[in-house]
């Protein structure tokens, strides 16, 4: 995230929105994946009671606008998924080319038309649909919830434009 030009400046680097768009079609692809394996076992006490509980965390930063804890809490509800099915490598690794990602999600959670308790409503949503085991519609709110973020992507590219790069994706 830091640019060094050697014996000239130092400069926090750009988003590059190319990469945001590229993390957000990784992402989609494994998590459809990972939701539905959550979905075809069951989930314990204890996962569900994490989960529930991060989503009444969720609703406290929406109220506060606390978009780092936001951020946080909504890691941590995708993050505990790889968790419950085994696969948080896969997250670490996910988490390593979702830089970019993560910087555009912090601006676009800045905008006051942003959707948190959409968000949080998704959430919800997928916890119900994994607990019932429904397949087809945990793929479809999965994909669903992961493009939000770039539904504003305009609107966040005409508020911060001096912080990105490749800008002309559509």
């Amino acid at each position: 995230m830091i640019e060094v030009i050697p014996q000239s400046d130092t400069y926090i680097s750009k988003i590059n929105l190319k990469s945001v768009l590229d993390a957000r079609l990784i992402r989609t692809s494994i998590e459809q994946q990972i939701m539905q394996q959550a979905a075809a076992k069951p989930l314990t006490k204890s996962e569900k009671y994490s989960l529930r509980l991060n989503l009444v965390n969720e609703k406290e930063a929406m109220d506060a606008r606390d978009f780092d804890y936001f951020l946080k809490l909504d890691d941590e509800f995708h993050h505990e998924f790889y968790f419950i099915t085994d696969h948080a490598q896969i997250w670490e690794w996910i988490k390593m080319v979702n830089i970019q990602f993560d910087r555009y999600r912090f601006l676009s959670l800045s905008l006051k038309e942003h959707p948190l308790k959409k968000l949080i409503d998704d959430h919800e949503l997928l916890l119900r649909s994994v607990i019932q085991k429904n397949l087809s519609y945990v793929e479809n709110v999965t994909k669903k919830h992961l493009q939000l973020a770039l539904e504003e992507q305009k609107a966040v590219v005409k508020k911060f434009p001096d912080y990105f790069v490749d800008t002309e994706i559509n």
